[in-house]
């Protein structure tokens, strides 16, 4: 049974107080990488800035053509440690990466991401301290932006004002480059389900939400650009196939708010087929505009 608490949000907006000593959490910031050098330098240094410095960057590069290995090498190997070999998607990359994790907390990046200042870590750190053993989640909010960096969206509210709530066709979940996971959430040897290769990470935030609620740290956590292969429109269907999958698997069965989900996606995707990204993007906002006009409970 979850155990539910309005009271499970902190207030860390200010600069967070630990400074890196023996008591401070380890925090394991862990990407999964494969040709975009540029893009994975940018996110490294953005963590590399952080003023706490009890932190971790775990890669695991799906074996980079281009020079992502020359780039890692010169990286300090105190702070990033990685891997490079082949594998079979993000996820496989990502149950790699978790055996190599010692951090007490994981936040999973994407490359081309950045924390979003240089005292994330701190106010992560101050925010762990106040938690019981029983947390496995504490999230904070995700600056969404397009490719150039333009604010588009805020993700992530309180729980309160999120549990029970759907969007995406499934419960709502905070969106996971603001989740910071307690390393036990992912003790398997792959935590990640490859049976779900664009929608794994919310089985494993599911899972946990069953048990215990989330802590919400009112402060921003990341910049996370817009898209990534389960928001790619070529994926459109698989992706919504999969969230569907979850939910029966882990019996979420909404079924008319998954059925109304799936028209949504379809309708989009067709959009795609015919006229391309651009008549899907007309697509999707004449979808908002009903939305606003009728706010439902879902997305």
């Amino acid at each position: 049974m979850t155990e539910h608490s309005c009271n499970r949000s902190l207030d860390v907006k200010e600069r967070g107080s630990l400074s890196s000593d023996e008591r401070a959490p380890l925090v394991s910031v862990v990407m999964a990488t494969y040709n975009v050098a540029d893009a994975l330098d940018l996110t490294i240094q953005s963590i590399l800035k952080q003023e706490f410095k009890s932190f971790e960057i775990v890669i695991a590069d799906g074996a980079s053509k281009d020079r992502t290995a020359s780039l890692l090498q010169s990286m300090d190997q105190h702070f990033v440690r990685w891997i490079s070999e082949p594998d079979r998607g993000i996820y496989d990359a990502f149950n790699k990466a978790c055996q190599l994790v010692r951090g007490e907390w994981v936040l999973f990046m994407g490359t081309g991401d950045l924390l979003y200042d240089e005292a994330v870590l701190a106010r992560f750190a101050s925010a762990a301290a106040q938690v019981d053993a029983s947390t496995e989640i504490i999230y904070g909010k995700v600056q969404v932006t397009d490719p150039d960096y333009n604010n588009i969206e805020i993700l992530n509210r309180p729980w309160a004002e999120m549990e029970g709530r759907w969007r995406g066709g499934r419960p709502m979940i905070p969106h996971h480059q603001g989740v910071f996971h307690r390393r036990r959430l992912l003790s398997e040897d792959n935590p990640f389900d490859l049976a779900y290769p664009l929608a794994a990470d919310s089985k494993v935030v599911f899972q946990s939400l069953a048990r215990v609620a989330p802590v919400f740290m009112d402060s921003v956590v990341a910049f996370a650009t817009q898209g990534g292969v389960s928001t790619n429109f070529r994926n459109l269907l698989r992706t919504a196939t999969e969230i569907i999958r979850v939910n029966q698997e882990l019996n979420h069965g909404h079924y008319i708010l998954q059925g109304i989900y799936f028209c949504k996606i379809f309708g989009t995707y067709l959009a795609y087929r015919i006229g391309g990204e651009k008549l899907a993007r007309v697509s999707i906002a004449a979808y908002r505009k009903l939305r606003r006009k009728f706010p439902p409970t879902f997305s």
